[in-house]
C-alpha cells in the first residue's frame, strides 16, 4: 500500500480517489437515458454501458483515429497552408482517398487502429517574388520570354496559383499507426525550397532542399519571414536553438490559459483562437475523412470530395448526411 507525506503526492492520490469514485457512480445510472445504446460488431453484442465506458472505442461515439488524433495534425497541415497566403483564410481541403481499418485489435471495437490517408489542398496564391527555379523550354512554362542580352528565358510571372491553374494543389498525406511506434508523432514539411521536420512539438529541425547537410535558419524580411540558407554549413538554425532553450509550451496549454483570459476579460476583440468556425472546419475534415474510410471498407473507393458548405455555420449540410435533429433527439428524452 502506498504512503505519501509529500502534499503534491497527496493531492494527487486525492484527485485519483475522486476520479475513481466519480467513475464508479456509473454504475447507478442507465446510459440508456443519456442517448448511449446496445448494439453489435458483426456478431459480438455490446451494451449501453460498454458504450459510456469506453467510448473512444466506438465510432459513433468516439470517431476514431481521425477525431483523436488526425484533427489535431490536419488543423496543422491548415496552418501550415494558410500562412502562405495574404488572406489569412483557412484553407480546406478539395478531397481525400482513405483506406484504414482494424488490423490488430480484436473485435472488441468498431474503431479502426490503423489509418492511411491522402490529402489534396489547393496550392497558395503565390506572391510575384515566389521562385522555385523551374522552366519548362518546350512548354514555355511558366510564361518566360528569352531576354536578348542575357540570352536567358525570364519569366514573366509568378507561377500560376489554384485560382488560376487547378493543377496548382498541395498533397498532404496521414497515417496514423497503431501497430508500430517507430517515427513517434509530428509533422514534416516538404517544400519547394527548405524541409521542416516538428517533431513532437520539442524538436524542430530546417533543412536546405534535400540536403541534410547544410543547415538554414529563419530571417525577418520585408513582409514576414523566410528562409535563410547557407551553402558552407555554418548557419544556426534559430528555430532549432530556440526549441533547446527551454521546455516547449504545449498548445493545448496555450489555449486554455487564453480561453481563460478571454472570459476574464470579455471585450468583442477577445475571441478564443479555436473558435466554432475553426473547431467545426476540423470536425468536418476528420468526419469526413471516416466517410470515405467507411466507403473503402464497403469497396466503394475510399474517396471523397469536400464541399465548402459542410464548412459553412449556416449550413446544415454534412459529409454523411446526418441531420442536427436526428443526432440531437435523445436530448428531448426525459432523464429518471
Amino acid at each position: 500500500m502506498e504512503s505519501a507525506t509529500n502534499p503534491d503526492d497527496i493531492v494527487r492520490l486525492q484527485e485519483e480517489l475522486a476520479l475513481f469514485q466519480a467513475w464508479d457512480a456509473d454504475k447507478a445510472i442507465d446510459p440508456k437515458d443519456f442517448g448511449y445504446t446496445d448494439f453489435s460488431v458483426g456478431n459480438k453484442m455490446f451494451s449501453a454501458m460498454d458504450e459510456l465506458h469506453r467510448w473512444r472505442l466506438f465510432e459513433r461515439t468516439g470517431a476514431g483515429l481521425m477525431a483523436e488524433l488526425g484533427s489535431h495534425q490536419l488543423d496543422a497541415v491548415s496552418i501550415f497552408l494558410s500562412s502562405l497566403r495574404d488572406d489569412g483564410k483557412k484553407v480546406h481541403p478539395l478531397s481525400v482517398h482513405a483506406v484504414g481499418g482494424r488490423h490488430i485489435m480484436p473485435v472488441d471495437r468498431d474503431a479502426g487502429d490503423h489509418v492511411y490517408c491522402m490529402f489534396e489542398f489547393p496550392g497558395p496564391e503565390y506572391s510575384k517574388t515566389f521562385d522555385v527555379g523551374y522552366y519548362d523550354r518546350v512548354e514555355n512554362y511558366p510564361n518566360s520570354v528569352r531576354n536578348e542580352t542575357t540570352k536567358s528565358m525570364d519569366r514573366v510571372g509568378p507561377v500560376p496559383g489554384y485560382d488560376t491553374d487547378p493543377n496548382k494543389k498541395v498533397v498532404v498525406t496521414y497515417s496514423s499507426i497503431n501497430g508500430n511506434g517507430f517515427g513517434g508523432w509530428g509533422e514534416v514539411v516538404l517544400g519547394s525550397k527548405g524541409t521542416l521536420i516538428l517533431d513532437k512539438e520539442t524538436d524542430v529541425l530546417l533543412y536546405r532542399n534535400s540536403d541534410t547537410s547544410s543547415k538554414v535558419g529563419v530571417a525577418k524580411q520585408a513582409g514576414g519571414f523566410a528562409l535563410d540558407t547557407s551553402a558552407s554549413g555554418d548557419y544556426s538554425a534559430p528555430v532549432a536553438q530556440a526549441a533547446d532553450s527551454g521546455p516547449v509550451s504545449r498548445g493545448y496549454r496555450e489555449e486554455i490559459e487564453h480561453w481563460a483570459y478571454c472570459i476574464r476579460n470579455p471585450d468583442a476583440e477577445n475571441q478564443p483562437r479555436c473558435y466554432p468556425e475553426v473547431a467545426m472546419g476540423d470536425a468536418v475534415i476528420a468526419l469526413g475523412t471516416n466517410v470515405a474510410l467507411k466507403r473503402a471498407a464497403e469497396g466503394k473507393g475510399g474517396y471523397l470530395e469536400f464541399k465548402e458548405e459542410w464548412f459553412d455555420v449556416d449550413n446544415d449540410e454534412t459529409p454523411d448526411g446526418s441531420t442536427i435533429a436526428a443526432e440531437t433527439a435523445f436530448m428531448d428524452k426525459p432523464v429518471a
